[in-house]
């Protein structure tokens, strides 16, 4: 089975685990070619991650939680998806659809360069193998949806008592009202 992984780093030859914010050293991988473009770019410092995605029948959806969203984190950004065929046992103890994970290395059996993210997913999104929510077409209860959540990632993450926090930073910037609510 030919599995996927996203990174911003180059020259890889091995994928290796890591701590995830699942708590657990894992390696992820994903059925997915698109899954694993979107995780070539890290907006925010880990643990935090800004990967807005669900699926429609098998097909990647990303959804613009501000106008421009989609340009904002990936225009003009490299990315390099691996792909490999691991050998030992794969789980998906994430429960994010089309993600596998090792937590064993895996040899790098590939490597597909994208020199900008942001076109190479608008191509993806031309072929069909990605749809893409933007800003302007979410109704009102889907955008309250989003303020909902992005309050309650600020609040249960703490970020008002870390503002230089990257995760902190990134949705303050984006989402300067919510975030003052959060602060009164």
């Amino acid at each position: 089975m030919k599995l996927y992984h996203g990174s911003s780093i180059r020259g890889l030859t091995q994928l290796c685990p890591f701590l995830s914010e699942h708590g657990r050293p894992y390696l992820y991988l994903s059925s997915s070619i698109v899954v694993a473009g979107f995780y070539t770019v890290w907006r925010v410092e880990r643990p935090y991650s800004w990967f807005p995605y669900g699926f429609s029948d098998g097909v990647p959806i990303y959804t613009e939680y501000y106008k421009n969203a989609l340009a904002d984190v990936y225009r003009g950004r490299q990315g390099y998806i691996y792909h490999c065929s691991p050998a030992g046992a794969l789980e998906n103890p994430t429960g994010i659809e089309q993600v596998l994970v090792s937590e064993q290395p895996v040899d790098v059996a590939g490597v597909l360069e994208i020199a900008d993210m942001y076109r190479w997913l608008l191509e993806q999104e031309q072929a069909g193998a990605l749809l893409v929510r933007r800003y302007e077409a979410l109704t009102e209860r889907e955008l309250l949806g989003i303020e909902q959540l992005i309050a309650k990632e600020i609040r249960v993450h703490r970020l008002i008592e870390n503002p230089q926090n990257s995760y902190a930073r990134f949705l303050a910037e984006r989402f300067p009202q919510i975030w003052t609510q959060e602060t009164v």
